[in-house]
């Protein structure tokens, strides 16, 4: 299950509070959310926050790498930060 909360600190900005599990059956609903402020026109300053992550997946793990260059990942768990800063081909 994941939690996920919007706030808008600006007109220009959005931060998605994301609280749960990050997993195949999740990232639908967070790739929904993420999805409507990339086609924005301006598209707003987005950072997605992770509040609580119980567990993420590989494709959850997939999923934030494919979306941090589109946004500002904050409160990211050291380990997963780790992952996220090395490239997938020096694994």
């Amino acid at each position: 299950m994941i939690h996920i909360e919007e706030s808008y600190p600006h007109p220009a900005a959005v931060v998605i509070q994301v609280d749960g599990k990050l997993d195949r059956h999740t990232i639908p609903t967070l790739q929904m959310v993420c999805q409507r402020h990339f086609d924005s026109k301006p598209a707003p300053e987005i950072t997605v926050e992770i509040i609580r992550l119980d567990s993420i997946s590989l494709e959850g793990k997939s999923f934030l790498r494919e979306i941090q260059d589109k946004v500002s990942l904050k409160n990211i768990p050291e380990f997963l930060k780790l992952e996220l800063e090395t490239p997938l081909h020096h694994r």
